[in-house]
């Protein structure tokens, strides 16, 4: 702490330096530290440790300005208007009656440390965005100067330079992509993926809670130590950075951090946790640390660790318990070695809900929400906090967004298509089209909170012979990515099958995590969802269907109605984009600009 002031005293140094070498070029400076705002902030929420102060909107802010070569200290006003649809929140700032400018909070904007040399505003008519890029602790501030004050402002800009805060970890949610894996059955067993632990032991024993209990404290270490020293390596971490992944969630055991007298768990797991954080950041991943198992059993399955009876809603020990141990992560995660790299904590996985109790658990849920997001802001203010769910409506957890208490939350959902009769009665063409039908949910949601697909495979029910698995996989991660990403169960299993393995379903050519932001599952228009299919990976378009009369009059006039447009491509800051249908490979040269972003003129 003592070395945090002492830089940031370095800094303001710095900035006064700065503000003298413009040469008064620029005429209101701000010495304003990266603020850590709410996620999709509105006009109820806070700006979070804004100059190490939680600093309400309406309130006063000092800053410095220059003013024609005079450089004098002045108090600014951030009165605030409501954001809509299309346009983030705004933040005005005054000086008594004088306007010099807005700012407008937008997530995944990076600003940093670049000389600013000149006006930021080129034209009475033209005034632009002011993003200040290459600071790598995630701010997210750009600044606009409104068109009604560009003959005032053409000269004036607000610099926001002061980078030094606790937000530390480079990665933009809700901008960049997520593309993940999970380690399934690593320090939670799942006896179906990896059954040799459980070699020789009665058919009863299905899950590590009755493992531990049926080998004892030493035969159960000695088991699981095996286990965790060969099922993941540091190999694995090295192949996910190749395949072109960025993340890794690793799901834990709430034993290993808190085991109780006549709990048969065993310790050690923690261990590889540290380990799994360490792989991460040699190769340059972002981890999300998982509670998987909570006491009692969120959800009575065997990947809670103990299977059978539902208890965690029932006991407030079992709510502190849980609490505590998600404090412990986000506090060990705050520490400088880690704050890069451990950059979201899942409060709980696949909390279940359903059945007579459904009021009570839901309602119980969401106490122990807020006391484990309370734990975590103790210890750690930059942390991603991700909610699962429940299996429920995303609308039931948007007041996470609306409630000025929390920020930086992301909501997981996880979709598979195998798991219950209805999806063996569908057919392969209609298991490849149905994650389409996620797409307007999934953008809903993200627009929100920011939301990842936690869960997902390529598994689907076995009397289906559905063998192309790469079209598959692709119609998913371009539902997916509408959102904020996702991550495939799991790495690896040790039965063979490579539909839940993305180790075996990478080296088949099926799954290949691009780096092109990536639409499939299209958009609406004349009252049809229609689908595209420019995804740039290759895909033969020419069996597309073509009909004239449902294009409209403008696309029937070009190309004869042979391009599909979508909203969420864009190159180079510019779009949205329309793909031309062709055959053989696509690419990015393929795709022109559109300003037309409802034209769709095709279906597949």
């Amino acid at each position: 702490m003592k070395m945090y002031y002492i830089l940031r005293f370095m800094l303001l140094g710095i900035i006064f330096c700065l503000n003298i070498s413009l040469n008064y070029s620029v005429e209101s400076f701000a010495s304003l530290t990266c603020a850590t705002p709410n996620q999709r902030i509105d006009i109820n929420a806070l700006i979070q440790k804004w100059n190490e102060d939680s600093v309400v909107l309406n309130d006063k802010v000092s800053t410095y300005a220059t003013y024609k070569g005079t450089k004098t200290k002045q108090t600014y006003r951030l009165d605030n208007e409501r954001p809509t649809a299309d346009k983030f929140a705004k933040f005005r700032i005054q000086s008594g009656a004088e306007t010099y400018g807005d700012v407008l909070i937008k997530p995944g904007t990076n600003f940093g440390k670049r000389k600013i040399r000149n006006a930021f505003v080129t034209s009475v008519r033209d005034c632009k965005i002011v993003t200040l890029k290459s600071c790598k602790t995630h701010p997210q501030f750009i600044i606009y100067h409104s068109i009604e004050m560009c003959s005032f402002v053409v000269k004036v800009a607000l610099i926001l330079l002061a980078c030094l805060t606790k937000q530390s970890w480079g990665w933009s949610y809700g901008k960049d992509k997520v593309r993940g894996v999970n380690i399934g059955s690593w320090l939670v067993l799942e006896k179906w993926m990896t059954p040799k632990p459980f070699e020789g032991l009665p058919d009863s024993v299905n899950d590590e809670y009755k493992l531990c209990q049926h080998l004892g404290k030493a035969g159960a270490l000695q088991t699981l130590r095996a286990h965790w020293d060969t099922w993941v390596t540091e190999a694995d971490f090295a192949s996910f950075k190749s395949a072109g992944l960025n993340h890794v969630r690793l799901p834990i055991g709430y034993w290993a951090l808190d085991i109780k007298n006549g709990e048969p768990w065993v310790a050690g797991s923690w261990d590889y946790v540290v380990k799994a954080a360490g792989w991460a950041k040699k190769y340059g991943l972002q981890l999300m640390v998982d509670l998987h198992g909570a006491p009692g059993s969120q959800n009575g399955n065997d990947h809670s660790g103990k299977s059978g009876p539902i208890g965690f809603y029932y006991s407030d020990e079992n709510l502190q318990r849980a609490t505590n141990v998600i404090g412990k992560i986000a506090k060990w995660a705050n520490a400088p070695e880690w704050r890069d790299t451990v950059s979201i904590v899942q409060l709980l996985n696949e909390p279940v809900l359903w059945g007579n109790d459904y009021n009570y658990r839901l309602t119980r849920l969401k106490q122990y929400i807020r006391m484990a997001y309370d734990e975590v802001r103790k210890y750690n203010d930059i942390i991603v906090v991700a909610v699962h769910d429940a299996f429920i409506d995303p609308s039931n957890w948007y007041y996470l967004r609306d409630d000025s208490h929390y920020y930086w939350i992301m909501l997981d959902m996880h979709l598979y298509q195998v798991f219950g009769d209805q999806w063996g009665k569908m057919t392969c063409q209609q298991h490849y089209s149905h994650p389409c039908t996620y797409h307007e949910k999934l953008r809903e949601s993200n627009a929100k909170l920011w939301t990842v697909v936690g869960e997902w495979s390529l598994a689907l029910p076995n009397e289906l012979q559905c063998n192309d698995q790469k079209y598959f996989a692709q119609q998913q991660i371009g539902s997916y990515e509408v959102a904020t990403g996702y991550f495939f169960w799991a790495h690896n299993n040790q039965q063979g099958w490579k539909h839940w393995s993305f180790n075996h379903s990478y080296k088949e050519g099926w799954i290949r995590p691009s780096s092109t932001n990536t639409a499939q599952c299209g958009v609406n228009w004349a009252g049809r969802k229609w689908a595209t299919e420019c995804d740039f990976k290759g895909n033969d378009l020419s069996s597309a269907k073509v009909r004239g009369e449902d294009c409209g009059g403008k696309c029937a006039a070009t190309q004869s109605c042979t391009h599909f447009t979508w909203t969420d491509w864009t190159q180079d800051g510019q779009g949205p984009g329309t793909c031309w249908m062709k055959k053989g490979n696509i690419s990015p040269n393929d795709a022109i600009i559109s300003s037309q972003p409802n034209i769709v003129c095709g279906y597949l």
